[in-house]
């Protein structure tokens, strides 16, 4: 697994170098001399690990960028962002984003919903699907006791994760509730390729199996409702979630037959962080709510 971890690692590396970058000219051998893999091993390990072929990555973020700078109000224009991004002209980019989103720039400015449901409206890169769910399951519905904390750092929850779920677990020693709650979760909220990091919400808990919060706790309480749900499982490091996720989203998801459910979605923590010696040792369970096409 040691050899797995670094691999996803170095896609890390590459993806940063991405989003760092795409006002430039950036080729599969340029990204190869920042992974230090092969430009044929980089392209097969890249989609097999997020779904997405590089070249379809670059695209998605470029236009994604732009989608989420004009939803927040910039205000420059949509030649001066298009260009910005590499585009030729400002035709090239509303081409490139209306097949991506469905709409419009100028009707992109009033988009308020949640950024994940945007997801409906894109198709994958890839023809194949890379990885099916561990499983599809009906889940009733359940609660969490937790708290929510802002930030999103080079695509990573991560230390926000630290900071919720010490804050969680200092509050439920004092309230002596510790060991009256169940798994450790998060839900999530948005796109984080559609949203600004500092916005990016972690809402990280412990199952609770009581219908109301109790009066001690300063923590507040969050219900999902029952669904049924795509269960993927993530092996290793807490950084490389996203590619897990990007792969369920937006290379299964889209080819799949189902459509993508009203509940938020979730991640589940099988171990604890603590006592796992190895990153490469930590499982994770990411929960994508469905229904069935219509």
């Amino acid at each position: 697994m040691e050899f797995e971890e670094e691999y996803r690692n170095r896609i890390n590396r590459v993806a940063s170098y991405i989003d760092e970058n795409l006002s430039q000219n950036l080729t599969l051998n340029d990204l190869s001399r920042v992974s230090g893999i092969s430009v044929f091993h980089l392209h097969r390990l890249f989609q097999l690990y997020t779904g997405e072929p590089l070249a379809g990555y670059l695209r998605r973020q470029r236009v994604s960028r732009g989608m989420k700078e004009i939803a927040h109000g910039s205000s420059r224009s949509v030649i001066e962002i298009a260009i910005d991004l590499g585009y030729e002209n400002t035709s090239a980019f509303i081409r490139a984003f209306k097949k991506r989103f469905g709409i419009t720039p100028k009707k992109n400015r009033d988009f308020n919903g949640s950024t994940l449901r945007l997801w409906q409206s894109q198709k994958s890169d890839s023809k194949n699907q890379q990885q099916a769910p561990n499983r599809i399951e009906q889940r009733a519905g359940f609660s969490l006791l937790g708290t929510a904390i802002k930030g999103y750092e080079t695509r990573s929850f991560e230390k926000a994760a630290q900071k919720c779920f010490k804050k969680v677990i200092s509050d439920l020693e004092a309230c002596e509730l510790l060991t009256q709650v169940g798994k450790p979760h998060a839900i999530f909220f948005d796109d984080p390729d559609l949203s600004f990091s500092d916005s990016m919400t972690y809402f990280g808990g412990f199952e609770w199996f009581q219908s109301e919060k109790p009066q001690t706790s300063n923590l507040d309480l969050f219900k999902l409702n029952p669904s049924l749900w795509a269960v993927f499982l993530h092996r290793g490091s807490y950084k490389n979630l996203w590619q897990t996720w990007n792969l369920a989203y937006r290379n299964w998801l889209p080819l799949s037959q189902y459509d993508l459910g009203e509940n938020y979605p979730f991640e589940l923590y099988l171990n604890d962080p603590r006592t796992v010696k190895r990153e490469s040792n930590l499982l994770t369970e990411i929960y994508i709510p469905l229904k069935e096409r219509s």
